[in-house]
């Protein structure tokens, strides 16, 4: 009895022994370093695969990225001043009155000044002649004398002058106040200030 339980138990060590050294076989490296007399190789790692750089126009990978390309900075165009408003001088308010004195025509200060054609006015009649040569030669007297426009009028030219004679006047106006006022600058007796109207 006891050496059949010998037997079993040798068996039984014997199957545990080979299991194990099953297990220790299959463990490669590890297995072969536990058991004495057995170098293990030395483990050869596989070595890590270097990527070439790519090859222009065959490049997969993105290059480095730029930042977008600023060309020359252009200062903005200068606005464009506008000249100063030239300032008008400020206009008179009062009215500016169309009667206004004429002045003496050329020829005035030789007594042979001329009544404008069509023109109706007033003037200072200095002296009436029977004739036109009179009426000339008296012109002559009173522009020496200083006095300015004065001419010589058909009085058959004019309605408000009575026909058949000359009539010497000096100066031409608008209104009747500014004859007036000729009419006292004058040094002739006779002399009177008339309308004239062109037939």
């Amino acid at each position: 009895m006891m050496r059949r339980r010998s037997t079993r138990g040798s068996a039984l060590l014997g199957v545990l022994l080979l299991a194990f050294l099953t297990a220790c076989g299959g463990s490669g490296s590890s297995g072969a370093a536990d058991r004495p007399g057995i170098t293990a190789s030395p483990t050869r790692e596989r070595p890590t695969a270097t990527r070439e750089p790519d090859t222009p126009g065959g490049s997969s990978e993105a290059g480095p990225t730029r930042g977008p390309t600023r060309g020359p900075t252009s200062e903005p165009a200068p606005e464009p001043t506008s000249a100063p408003a030239t300032r008008e001088p400020p206009r008179s308010s009062a009215p500016v009155s169309s009667s206004t004195e004429s002045t003496a025509p050329s020829g005035s200060t030789t007594g042979d000044a001329e009544w404008p054609a069509g023109k109706e006015g007033w003037t200072v009649v200095l002296v009436t002649a029977p004739s036109e040569d009179d009426a000339k030669s008296k012109a002559e007297d009173f522009a020496g004398q200083g006095i300015e426009g004065v001419g010589v009028l058909d009085t058959n030219d004019f309605s408000s002058l009575k026909d058949g004679s000359f009539v010497v006047f000096a100066g031409q106006f608008d209104t009747q106040a500014q004859a007036a006022d000729a009419l006292d600058k004058v040094d002739a007796q006779d002399a009177y200030i008339r309308h004239i109207v062109p037939n």
